[in-house]
């Protein structure tokens, strides 16, 4: 089965936590082998945590962070690499989240299958055309992937996509 990249922004939030490990589980009980971004950068952002609770930060406190930022996004720029599609969680209220929108442009650059699960049913288009920021939904729909509203229908996808191998 294939390697997938999970971007998603649902790690920074502790509420969002279990919502982030259903899809883990739903995808890794599918066959797949998720390569998920806070999970490979643990480390990484327990130091940022505690970095960051200093009252002041000094400049040797800034370049750490500034190090420990490179690390982590070198980190998954090699993990979208390595996987052969990318799952983006697009809910996010008003919008997609920066970082997952950076990732489904690289991924697309890299000829990637990004496939999103956006299971918030407001538009957060552009326009009523479109379900998500317009040039995030060309990168996904352009890449071969779709938009599909539950974790079973992008399995099902995945499923499919891996089957014509």
């Amino acid at each position: 089965m294939a390697v997938l990249y999970l971007a998603n922004a649902l790690g920074f939030s502790p509420m969002l936590v279990s919502s982030l490990n259903a899809i883990h589980e739903d995808l890794t009980g599918a066959g797949f082998t998720v390569l998920e971004p806070f999970a490979m950068s643990a480390q990484e952002g327990e130091k940022i945590h505690e970095i960051k609770s200093k009252e002041m930060l000094d400049a040797e406190s800034l370049e750490q962070l500034r190090e420990l930022n490179r690390q982590i996004g070198e980190k998954n720029r090699r993990a979208i690499d390595r996987a052969d599609a990318v799952v983006a969680v697009l809910d996010g209220g008003a919008g997609v989240d920066s970082g997952v929108a950076a990732e489904i442009g690289y991924a697309f650059a890299r000829e990637k299958v990004v496939v999103g699960l956006r299971g918030d049913f407001r538009n957060a288009g552009d326009n009523p055309g479109a379900i998500v920021n317009l040039q995030v939904e060309y990168f996904i729909l352009e890449s071969g992937g779709a938009i599909l509203e539950t974790i079973d229908r992008v399995i099902g996808f995945l499923s499919a996509m891996d089957g014509e191998r």
